[in-house]
């Protein structure tokens, strides 16, 4: 009884920090703000006066077994996109590879709860910054190949611009792999 009426004084604070009254409605307003910060390089994982960071406190604090399914999923949702710009936040401001390690596991954890996500569309990137944060080259290059048909372009093409900056070192001090492999990506 007491983590649903937490529940419920937590969806409120949430709802009212972006003037919205659903879930559905919060996640919208939630990557309006998130685009917004990455437009103007505002994007701040530390920040607590970010709408976004005071969303990801929020959100976290709310108990996901006492929400109906599909307010879990957008929970989720918005969770998952915290966590997954927190990865790039980690690796580009920073180049902290256990930072980053730490955000992408949140993420994929995060990732995996959205249901909504299962008709092909789910998001490849955080999975490859996984597999590149734990030094997998070769599955990274698979997870890249075997996209589906689905996938967008856009995405494949932010996916070799990401293999590209690791393969050149721009993750973390030192070059990953030899300066003869970078030919493959370029």
């Amino acid at each position: 009884m007491y983590q649903r009426s937490m529940n419920r004084m937590l969806r409120r604070e949430v709802f009212m920090l972006f003037g919205v009254w659903n879930f559905s409605a919060l996640h919208d307003a939630y990557v309006r703000e998130d685009r917004r910060l990455l437009k103007y390089c505002r994007w701040d994982a530390i920040d607590s006066d970010l709408l976004t960071n005071k969303a990801k406190i929020i959100l976290e604090r709310m108990d996901p077994n006492h929400l109906k399914r599909d307010e879990r999923e957008w929970r989720a949702e918005i969770l998952w996109f915290w966590y997954h710009h927190a990865t790039n936040w980690a690796i580009w401001n920073f180049k902290d590879q256990q930072m980053a390690l730490s955000f992408v596991r949140a993420a994929l954890s995060y990732q995996d709860e959205c249901k909504r996500a299962d008709d092909g569309r789910q998001n490849r990137i955080t999975r490859l910054l996984w597999f590149l944060l734990n030094g997998n080259l070769k599955q990274a290059e698979g997870h890249i190949l075997n996209w589906p048909a689905n996938a967008g372009l856009a995405e494949r093409d932010t996916a070799i611009r990401i293999v590209r900056r690791y393969l050149f070192g721009e993750f973390f001090s030192q070059p990953a792999a030899p300066p003869n492999y970078h030919r493959h990506y370029l």
